[in-house]
């Protein structure tokens, strides 16, 4: 091999390695620009409960896969949240394991009443709350109301399942900063 050719080897070798990495932060900043989108979209249509910690508003992560043979480099955001497709896509939730699913109705959070999880079981509720509680059957479903100082506030929901709408789409957003990616990279 001669000098001319090892100095142009080297030469495009560096050539690439400018390309990689100016692709890497082109694609790095469009991921993080999906990643905003996605956030806003979430805020704007799911509301943060009293009980709430706000995980879910952070729950969105960016993770980079290296360049091999068969793709250039690359980036993807994962959704800490295993369900949710159910929430792009909307769906009917029934529980495969008990008898009912006990939704906290939004009236209930107020009064500082928890979503019932491993945590917060309902055997808890009911023996801390049980005589405050009146259950009235309305269709399918059997409300709980809490009961005090004469008044009544409708707190739990027993029901066979939840259908829940589509809140957000994934694919408006990626789509249109996937057709900014090729320009951007072309100013390089």
């Amino acid at each position: 091999m001669t000098i001319e050719s090892k100095a142009a080897r080297e030469f495009f070798a560096a050539q690439i390695k400018d390309l990689n990495s100016a692709t890497r932060a082109v694609i790095r900043a469009s991921v993080r620009q999906f990643r905003q989108d996605i956030v806003k979209q979430v805020r704007t249509n799911f509301k943060r409960g009293v009980n709430s910690n706000g995980s879910f508003f952070k729950a969105f992560k960016i993770y980079d896969l290296e360049a091999d043979a068969n793709r250039g480099p690359a980036s993807y955001i994962r959704a800490g949240v295993p369900f949710m497709k159910v929430f792009q896509d909307g769906a009917t939730i029934t529980n495969k394991k008990a008898q009912f699913l006990i939704v906290l109705l939004p009236q209930g959070e107020k009064l500082g009443f928890k979503r019932i999880s491993k945590g917060n079981p309902w055997r808890k509720v009911w023996a801390q709350y049980g005589k405050q509680f009146r259950m009235r059957k309305v269709g399918n479903t059997t409300v709980f109301t809490y009961e005090f100082q004469g008044k009544s506030t409708p707190v739990y929901l027993f029901t066979k399942s939840v259908t829940l709408r589509k809140r957000f789409d994934f694919f408006a957003p990626a789509e249109a900063i996937a057709k900014q990616i090729p320009d951007e990279i072309a100013k390089l």
